[in-house]
């Protein structure tokens, strides 16, 4: 039980510094865009993100992809040995960390894709 529950704190982790890695990296350029593009008058707040993120963009979206893809493989299946009883078999926790890794992982393909 207490190796189910790491692994899930662990995934969570990743998850969730992938994710903002790659918000930081979406940041300079990608996020603005796409607001705009959208009609969302928001994006001047990333400014502050952007110039303190902004010369480790790439480091950030490669970094932040590997830790995303790293929380999917430390969860691993629903059957995955460990993973049996544990929390990342409940739906309440699957779920969010499967949605925070595509969040995620648009975020570091809007990126690629703004160049």
């Amino acid at each position: 039980m207490a190796r189910a529950l790491g692994r899930a704190i662990g995934a969570a982790l990743l998850a969730l510094g992938g994710f903002g890695a790659t918000l930081a990296a979406a940041a300079c350029c990608a996020l603005p865009m796409a607001f705009a593009t959208l009609g969302i008058a928001g994006g001047i707040w990333m400014l502050d993100i952007a110039v303190v993120a902004g010369p480790w963009q790439r480091e950030l979206l490669w970094g932040g992809a590997a830790a995303l893809v790293l929380a999917l493989l430390v969860t691993g299946p629903r059957g995955a040995p460990g993973c049996d009883q544990g929390l990342c078999t409940r739906v309440g926790f699957r779920l969010p960390l499967i949605g925070l890794v595509m969040l995620g992982g648009g975020l570091a393909g809007l990126t690629l894709a703004a160049g």
